[in-house]
């Protein structure tokens, strides 16, 4: 469970997120936006940015706005966050799902 509201692009760690449901607590998430197969909580997915693959990760949470936009909150571990949040804010990650 989400324990503040987000906006694209925000990193979270643990404090952020309660019960995190299996999800390693030296995880971090963040949140993408962008086109993926249909993906529910616990779900493994391949985390991808620039065509290449950057990690596995585990999805925490999957938010449908009202302008019909899904966003994905994904559990991965920190040095593959650190990877992925510039390539976020470029638009360039995208998920797969394991």
């Amino acid at each position: 469970m989400l324990c503040r509201s987000l906006a694209a692009g925000d990193v979270l760690d643990s404090t952020d997120v309660a019960d995190s449901g299996g999800v390693p607590a030296s995880w971090v998430v963040l949140r993408v936006s962008s086109p993926a197969p249909q993906l529910v909580a616990g779900d493994d997915v391949a985390v991808l940015g620039a065509g290449s693959l950057l990690c596995d990760g585990t999805v925490a949470a999957v938010m449908a706005g009202d302008d019909g936009d899904v966003s994905i909150e994904v559990a991965m571990p920190p040095d593959c966050a650190q990877q992925a949040a510039p390539l976020l804010a470029l638009g360039e990650v995208v998920l797969g799902r394991r």
